[in-house]
């Protein structure tokens, strides 16, 4: 773990906090209207703009009962979060234009978010009506907790005295006490010390909006001993080479809000705290860049989706700060996601823009994560193939059961894919979660053994057994035998992926394997397609890839229509299962580029 840095030596300076132009600087948020940030201010005034013409949403009883009801969550979650998009962009808005016609609607807004029986989202607590003495602290109550504060500093006088004390009063009774006096599980690490996106964001946002509210050195000191300890943990869990398992989405959410926090700090100490100092934070920066597919497509094992889309200011604040100006290659690609829709990112994509033109900077032909044993290897410049894998083990934070898991990635299309993230709703977190196909090892591009997939945690594991990389292209080797359950009767199970940099680009998957003696065992080799394959004997076809093998291999197409995602629509998936007609100890299967 990381050296923890301490803010004692800088409390004393709790209750002066000034990061950023208030409002009332008049002149620095007219400029912000004009240059970089003209583009980000004019989406502002326009929603805000929306915002005035729309009702406060309401929030039901009955829709945070929905949860415990029939396990969906967004009944309640949308409206919550479109208050909070509606406040940020009315603020912001009022700001940009001291049109006090924003003013009035914004009050309202913020009186009825402090009005909310509670901030947390109804998946994060106990189940039934939320208790009010009894406030649960998760991501929902701390970031809100952070945007009521940083949108106090910024209005401060504006707003009327009784509302900035209430701000005070609840960020104190729902934050910032159960934040001292309770352990809030993923918030400070489990029993074995994982920690997951939750640290990040929770302690990130709790300590930010303490550095603007919080007026007692010895308190504030105290907040930074757990949140800091605890956000070590969270950079801990990223490789040396960078690489977040929970996958480039949750890198957005989780070291969005670390990067934050770090900014934050450095200011209130005026630059001797750095959270993002050493090349291990360089190379986490850099995840997304080497996780992409193509533009806007990126690996989605775990709980990652396909696409993704980052908030342009915090891509901006790393090329500057941490000189990676690859990243403004990702910032090209504007987005309307869900983090940009609270204050505290509305702000940032607006104060952290620069006019700095793009590098146009492509992926490492290889990237290589030992630790989490990812392989990502592209094929071509632009590129025209990209084949990416994994082994690692079944306990990983936002596990899926996907040992031996991959991806063939052509002409920015994953034709072969990981299913990605399914959509959040009850049981996907608990005891039901591999019941989910997205989540179960029948969802993956992974063998099935004697009808037995994959078990789940951290001693079902791969082994690495080779990585090569070369002129002509790579392969990586992983025994899976540890990933099945003993009952599978498996003595060894080796899979290997080969990709070669040819005219055409092929891939060649080989399993193999080895069952305790008396075992007649059977071994299916299966193949996740996102286009609906056409099959024959000894040839499949997927859009652009053409999949070779054994004539005598039998073929079976398993259709899976509608696969629910966490955002977008529904999905087709097709598993192509292939299985010799007879026990076989290897089955092969060559990939390659039609087009």
């Amino acid at each position: 773990m990381p050296q923890i840095p301490t803010i004692s030596e800088f409390a004393d300076r709790a209750g002066t906090f000034a990061p950023y132009p208030p409002i009332a600087d008049r002149a620095a948020w007219q400029a912000l209207n004009h240059g970089p940030h003209a583009q980000v201010a004019a989406r502002l005034l326009a929603l805000a703009e929306a915002s005035l013409a729309e009702p406060i949403p309401t929030l039901r009883a009955s829709d945070y009962l929905a949860y415990s009801r029939d396990g969906s969550r967004f009944e309640y979650e949308q409206p919550q979060v479109q208050r909070r998009r509606m406040m940020g962009s009315l603020a912001l808005a009022y700001g940009l234009s001291a049109d006090d016609r924003f003013l009035a609607p914004l009050i309202d807004v913020v009186w009825a978010i402090l009005e909310e029986s509670s901030w947390c989202w109804p998946a994060h607590a106990p189940a039934g009506l939320p208790d009010v003495d009894q406030p649960v602290v998760d991501l929902n109550a701390a970031m809100t907790a952070f945007e009521l504060a940083e949108l106090d500093y910024l209005l401060q006088d504006t707003l009327p005295a009784a509302v900035r004390r209430r701000i005070v009063r609840e960020i104190q009774q729902r934050c910032f006490v159960p934040y001292l006096e309770y352990e809030h599980g993923w918030m400070f690490g489990d029993a074995q010390g994982q920690v997951t996106n939750w640290s990040a964001v929770c302690n990130g946002s709790i300590l930010s909006a303490a550095l603007y509210l919080e007026r007692d050195p010895a308190r504030l000191t105290r907040m930074f001993e757990r949140g800091l300890r605890s956000l070590a943990l969270y950079i801990d869990g990223f490789d040396d080479q960078g690489c977040l398992t929970e996958g480039p989405g949750y890198w957005g959410y989780g070291f969005g809000y670390y990067t934050v926090i770090a900014d934050l700090l450095a200011r209130f100490s005026a630059g001797t705290l750095d959270l993002l100092a050493g090349e291990k934070l360089r190379r986490i920066a850099e995840f997304p860049l080497c996780c992409q597919l193509s533009p806007g497509q990126f690996v989605s094992f775990s709980d990652a989706p396909e696409t993704l889309a980052f908030v342009p200011g915090q891509l901006h604040f790393l090329a500057r700060r941490l000189a990676l100006p690859g990243l403004l290659t990702l910032a090209e690609a504007e987005t309307e996601e869900h983090h940009a829709d609270r204050i505290n990112w509305m702000l940032r994509d607006l104060l952290w823009r620069t006019d700095t033109p793009p590098v146009i900077t492509n992926p490492e032909r290889h990237t290589w994560f030992p630790r989490s044993q990812w392989m990502i290897h592209r094929v071509g410049a632009n590129p025209t193939l990209v084949l990416a894998a994994k082994g690692g083990h079944n306990g990983e934070m936002h596990n899926h059961n996907d040992l031996g898991s991959f991806i063939v990635h052509c002409h920015g299309r994953s034709l072969l894919t990981d299913p990605g993230r399914g959509r959040y709703v009850r049981g996907y977190f608990g005891a039901e979660r591999y019941d989910f196909l997205v989540n179960r090892s029948l969802g993956h591009s992974v063998p099935l053994i004697n009808g037995y997939e994959q078990a789940a945690g951290a001693d079902h594991k791969a082994e690495v057994l080779a990585h090569v990389v070369n002129d002509h292209g790579a392969a990586l080797e992983l025994d899976l035998t540890a990933a099945y359950p003993a009952a599978a009767g498996l003595v060894s199970l080796v899979r290997r992926l080969e990709v070669s940099d040819g005219s055409p680009a092929t891939v060649v998957l080989t399993d193999t394997v080895v069952f305790n003696a008396g075992v007649a065992g059977t071994v299916i080799s299966q193949l996740v397609a996102t286009v609906r394959p056409h099959c024959q004997p000894g040839l499949i076809q997927v859009g652009a890839l053409q999949i070779r093998l054994d004539p005598q291999l039998h073929i079976s197409l398993i259709e899976e229509p509608g696969v629910q995602a966490q955002s977008g629509p529904d999905r087709d998936l097709f598993r192509i299962q292939v299985m010799p007609p007879e026990p076989l100890d290897r089955i092969q299967i060559r990939m390659e580029m039609t087009l």
